[in-house]
């Protein structure tokens, strides 16, 4: 009976974990596509040293639209897992840019405080896709 018991929770396991991937693939192309619908919104977070802004914005938002497709499939799992950190981490400066200056969005949906919580969530996403390189057959 306990072997039931276990292959049972290694089938749901295996689901949530699944889920959990294409979950994570979809934010990224979501948030991706969202750089080319609303790239006044990103222009907020560009420290001013950077040189073309608005390429940077469309360049980075192909980038987590492709590295979404890419954690999809098995043999791109790990490549696109390590682009998503890279994007991530490269967008860091934006973040802290955008809090340390008290930049106000311009949409109710992001109160000034929430501007803190996106630096963790940058390190917990860029955790989370790690764990998708080190192990990539675990959520296929």
């Amino acid at each position: 009976m306990d072997v039931t018991i276990d292959k049972m929770e290694t089938e749901q396991e295996k689901i949530l974990k699944k889920m959990a991937l294409y979950f994570t693939a979809i934010f990224f192309i979501a948030a991706g596509a969202r750089h080319f619908m609303m790239p006044e919104f990103y222009m907020l977070m560009m420290p001013n040293f950077l040189p073309i802004p608005l390429a940077l914005i469309y360049l980075s938002g192909f980038l987590k639209i492709l590295g979404g497709i890419g954690l999809m499939n098995l043999n791109t799992r790990v490549l696109s897992a390590w682009l998503l950190m890279l994007v991530l981490l490269v967008a860091l400066p934006g973040h802290v840019y955008l809090w340390t200056n008290n930049i106000e969005l311009p949409d109710k949906f992001h109160p000034s405080w929430l501007l803190l919580l996106r630096i963790p969530l940058q390190f917990l996403l860029i955790a989370w896709m790690y764990m998708f390189s080190k192990n990539p057959k675990a959520y296929s």
